[in-house]
C-alpha cells in the first residue's frame, strides 16, 4: 500500500503523484486508501497528544489489516517514523506489517532491476537529510543510492547526514512559529547555495513545503524537489 500522508494529499501533491507514476512505470501492484486515509497523527505526537494519537493509530491499524496489507510504503519522513517506532514506542502498539520509505522502495526497485535508467547527460545536486528520516531513523545511504543512480552527483552540505540542520518546518513549528520556521529554511537554503549546485532533493514533504516557499519568497535561485520528482523527471528526460 502507498500511504499517501497528510501533506503529500494536500500542500505538495506532485509528490503523491511522481510516486504513483513511478510505481505503475515499474510495474509494481499496489493500492492507497483513498479518502479512507487518516492522519497518522505524527504532529499530534510532537504536541504531545497522545489520546488522540491512539485513536488514530487503532483506526488505522484496522482499516490497513483489513485490506491484507503486508506492506506499506510512504514518502513523507514522519509518517514513516510514527509507524515504524512512534506507535510501539508511546503507544506499545506493533503495526502487523513492514514500514518502508519511498526512498528504501526506490532503492530496492533500482537494485531489482524493475526500472531501468535511461541514458542521462551528468547532473549534479545537493542533498537534505530530513530530521525523521536521517537522525530519528538512520536512513541516510538509500536516497543518496537513488539519486547517484541517475548519473547524478552529490555536493554534500557541510552539514549534513547526523550533523543535518533541520529546515524548519517539523515537530508542529510550522503551524505555530512561521516566521521563525521561514528563518530556518533560509539558513539551510544559503548552505545549500554554498555548494554552487542548482537544485536541492530532500525526502519529506514538510521539507519540500517548507524550503520551497521559502526559496520562492525569498528569490533564492535553487530548485527544491522531492526524491520522487527528481526520480521521474530524469525518467521522463525533463531534467
Amino acid at each position: 500500500m502507498y500511504w499517501v500522508g497528510c501533506m503529500a494529499s494536500y500542500r505538495v501533491k506532485e509528490i503523491a503523484k511522481s510516486t504513483v507514476k513511478i510505481l505503475k512505470h515499474a510495474q509494481i501492484s499496489f493500492e492507497t486508501l483513498g479518502s479512507n486515509e487518516t492522519c497518522c497523527g505524527s504532529v499530534l505526537i510532537r504536541y504531545g497528544m497522545l489520546e488522540e494519537v491512539e485513536k488514530l493509530a487503532k483506526q488505522t491499524i484496522t482499516t490497513i489489516e483489513n485490506k491484507n496489507i503486508n506492506t506499506v510504503a510512504t514518502s513523507c519522513a514522519g509518517c514513516y517514523r510514527t509507524f515504524a517506532k512512534d506507535y510501539y514506542e508511546y503507544l506499545d502498539i506493533k503495526p502487523p506489517f513492514t514500514v518502508l520509505h519511498t526512498s528504501q522502495l526506490l532503492a530496492d526497485i533500482i537494485n531489482n532491476g524493475k526500472i531501468s535508467v535511461p541514458d542521462l547527460a551528468p547532473l549534479t545536486v545537493t542533498y537534505h537529510d530530513p530530521c525523521h528520516l536521517g537522525r530519528h531513523m538512520g536512513i541516510f545511504e538509500e536516497p543518496r543510492q537513488v539519486i547517484k543512480a541517475f548519473n547524478t552527483k552529490i555536493i554534500e552540505m557541510k552539514n549534513s547526514y547526523m550533523n543535518s540542520n533541520c529546515c524548519g518546518a517539523g515537530g508542529g513549528l510550522m503551524s505555530t512559529y512561521r516566521e521563525l520556521t521561514a528563518a530556518i529554511a533560509e539558513d539551510r537554503l544559503r548552505e545549500a547555495l554554498e555548494t554552487k549546485t542548482r537544485y536541492l532533493i530532500t525526502t519529506c514533504p514538510f521539507c519540500v513545503y517548507n524550503m520551497r516557499k521559502t526559496a520562492e519568497t525569498l528569490n533564492i535561485p535553487i530548485q527544491v524537489m522531492d526524491l520522487t520528482e527528481f526520480v521521474i523527471k530524469r525518467i521522463e528526460g525533463k531534467l
